[in-house]
């Protein structure tokens, strides 16, 4: 379960004068329960993706499509921001 918090300048109008909650509570299925901690911004989507897979071993597939949905609907609600992955050192560009 995540807690998201409305801080927003709408969201305390909301709060004052319809009586919205400072807080909503957002329930995770059990895929999403497993992988929303992992998600601290140092692991890639395959990372993620082996980690599921296992957890959940057959239940999860097809993990890379489930993961792919999961995170685009993560980053639709603004609950995570993707990251362009950490360019090698001495490397040259491709």
């Amino acid at each position: 379960m995540l807690e998201v918090e409305h801080r927003g300048f709408f969201d305390r109008l909301a709060q004052k004068f319809w009586g919205r909650p400072r807080r909503t509570q957002v329930h995770l299925e059990k895929f999403g329960s497993f992988l929303w901690p992992l998600m601290d911004g140092t692991r890639t989507a395959e990372q993620l993706a082996k980690l599921q897979r296992e957890r959940f071993e057959e239940e999860a597939e097809p993990v890379c499509q489930r993961l792919v949905q999961y995170l685009q609907l993560l980053e639709s609600y603004g609950f995570i921001v993707f990251a362009e992955p950490p360019e090698e050192e001495g490397g040259e560009e491709k």
